[in-house]
């Protein structure tokens, strides 16, 4: 072989070297593809679908004829929330990672647009955000960002009609959600990881803290007042994939009632309207006094004056009487 041609082939290898020298780039940490990142627009696909299979509510037990709650109607506005929210987050990214004062390194760019960044750089960057709302954790090459989502829905007005309470009374329901979404930053063996992005929707509830309003309870005024009691609900919806539950926590105090020859033993005692294990309505009555100017009266002729299709809420109750349970049909005993 000429020397020519040794020089040329040495020129060649040394050329080949270089070209090689590239790849020491694939040995440090994966770079995350950028777009698929940032990108939150299917979140709101992938929740509304997720919506549709928790079952409805159905509050038919508290007197709210016909009334069928459905999640997907209740939480209509979660997925454009959540949507909203991680655009936030995306331009806070974006914002720290386009700042030339961050000296953040391990960002590839194309036409000016970030294409990659560096997994390392992409986690402390991370690590800074905060935002109202979500809640960023890590593990490893997961990440997980939670958003507590929170809003304002109502009962059906058609429904509320049946509960005979003034106009005043507090139909708003606080309603609130969990949406996590999970990025996986596992290299792949890859240049750059594609994260993808898993998205959960939970424990969602809806709920009253207190209904409030004036009512006819037993031919009586009443007043729906602030519990006061271990629940601080009066109406709890909890929504499951399986098992939706409806709790009630109603506590009423007596309002004006000329004539009445009762009045409670305490005044801070109230008439207790909740839910069995059974889902049943019962009520519980506080202790009774005789009111003062009020020598003689007939037990019988006041069960008997009782209208009970005005009582709030409730259908077929059970009622405690001095810690022992009875049905409405049986109470008029008691009074003999």
């Amino acid at each position: 072989m000429s020397k020519t041609n040794k020089k040329n082939d040495k020129k060649n290898l040394m050329n080949n070297y270089r070209i090689e020298s590239l790849e020491p780039r694939f040995m440090m940490d994966a770079s995350v593809d950028y777009e698929t990142f940032t990108n939150a627009e299917h979140f709101q696909t992938e929740i509304t679908e997720q919506l549709q299979n928790f079952e409805t509510a159905d509050l038919s037990n508290l007197g709210l004829n016909g009334a069928q709650v459905e999640a997907s109607a209740l939480f209509n506005g979660i997925a454009t929330d959540v949507v909203q929210k991680f655009n936030t987050l995306q331009n806070q990214i974006a914002s720290q990672l386009n700042d030339p004062d961050a000296g953040l390194s391990g960002i590839v760019r194309q036409d000016g647009e970030i294409v990659s960044v560096d997994k390392a750089t992409l986690l402390s960057v991370l690590a800074n955000m905060d935002i109202s709302g979500l809640d960023i954790s890590m593990d490893g090459d997961l990440v997980d960002v939670s958003y507590a989502y929170a809003a304002l829905g109502n009962l059906p007005q058609m429904s509320l009609d049946t509960l005979d309470m003034a106009v005043a009374a507090n139909d708003s329901l606080s309603i609130g959600a969990t949406v996590n979404i999970q990025y996986n930053l596992l290299d792949n063996g890859t240049a750059v990881t594609n994260p993808g992005a898993s998205v959960t929707v939970r424990d969602l509830f809806a709920h009253i803290g207190n209904v409030g309003g004036m009512a006819r309870f037993m031919n009586l005024n009443v007043l729906e007042i602030a519990d006061s009691g271990n629940s601080p609900m009066d109406v709890h919806l909890g929504f499951d994939e399986n098992n939706p539950s409806v709790d009630l926590d109603l506590e009423f105090q007596l309002a004006a009632n000329n004539g009445f020859p009762f009045e409670f033993n305490n005044t801070t005692d109230s008439i207790k309207v909740g839910l069995d294990d059974n889902d049943e309505i019962y009520v519980e009555l506080p202790e009774l006094k005789l009111a003062s100017g009020f020598d003689d009266f007939s037990m019988t002729h006041i069960i008997e004056g009782i209208d009970f299709t005005q009582v709030p809420f409730i259908s077929n109750p059970k009622f405690k009487v001095r810690h022992h349970q009875h049905v409405w049909k049986h109470l008029g005993s008691l009074a003999r």
